[in-house]
């Protein structure tokens, strides 16, 4: 298993402010524009602005469901308490003349080092999960941090959002303004017309104005321990179908097995990317 370090050897942006970082035999070095990752088969350069974006979201999401590509050759791959950091195993070029490389490090281990170069990397004004209209630019010489958006805080909901006691929806008031691209929508509140005996257990919302095209960079809350938009835990095995603006429930709802006072599920709850 590769080991994940701050490097304290000097490079080519030290004199603009940037620390290098090693990962096993992987190297990261910044200058003004470019981020450039050395490996032992090659040396690649990614635009800074889409390194450090594809570095925050893999720290955000603790490397995603799967394989996160920074570019064509650079990314990782997750395997759930280990994760691998490749060159060109995606890229049929480097794969044909045999020089992709792979590394596998301890998930805790290579994040930390992530977390690093995003803390060092990301200077004041720029944050890297907004869209590039929407913040500053990375170029140039270091100056400043900007920690307040690398941990922002992200809204979990511990069933549904919109529940009695749960996340409320994201509106102006409380800091989520509508995307500019997304004022045509429509704001139109869902009805429910439940069953008799069912009302008050089954819920619903306009999943577009309450999340999606609201705007904070992050991860939506949603749902926590629900995969579907169509019903809240304690349900599983629901199917929704869409027609028009109406939504159709059907399928099997089984309980989950209560466990401690909780109940199980395999999703994992989210985490802020807190800076060491």
């Amino acid at each position: 298993m590769s080991t994940a370090t701050v490097s304290t050897v000097s490079a080519k942006g030290a004199e603009l402010g940037y620390k290098p970082f090693t990962a096993g035999k992987f190297r990261f070095e910044r200058d003004e524009y470019f981020a450039h990752i050395t490996f032992p088969t090659g040396t690649h350069m990614i635009p800074i602005d889409a390194f450090l974006r594809a570095l925050m979201r893999d720290v955000a999401w603790g490397f995603f469901y799967g394989t996160v590509n920074f570019d064509q050759v650079i990314g990782t791959i997750n395997h759930y308490g280990t994760v691998e950091l490749f060159a060109g195993l995606m890229n049929e070029a480097f794969v044909s003349a045999n020089r992709h490389y792979v590394e596998k490090f301890d998930s805790k281990d290579l994040r930390k080092v992530f977390v690093e170069i995003l803390d060092n990397w990301t200077s004041e004004g720029f944050d890297p999960f907004a869209s590039p209209e929407e913040t500053g630019k990375p170029f140039g010489a270091k100056h400043g941090e900007n920690r307040k958006a690398l941990e922002r805080e992200r809204v979990v909901a511990k069933r549904m959002v919109g529940l009695p006691g749960d996340v409320g929806y994201r509106t102006d008031q409380n800091g989520y303004p509508l995307n500019r691209q997304f004022t045509d929508v429509s704001t139109d509140k869902p009805e429910v017309h439940a069953e008799p005996g069912f009302e008050g257990e089954v819920h619903a919302f306009n999943l577009s104005i309450t999340s999606l095209v609201r705007t904070s960079p992050g991860i939506h809350p949603l749902f926590r321990r629900s995969r579907t938009a169509c019903s809240a835990p304690p349900l599983r095995n629901t199917f929704c179908r869409s027609s028009t603006a109406t939504i159709a429930w059907s399928g099997s709802f089984k309980p989950l097995t209560r466990s401690s006072g909780t109940w199980k599920t395999a999703r994992r709850a989210a985490r802020a990317p807190k800076l060491l």
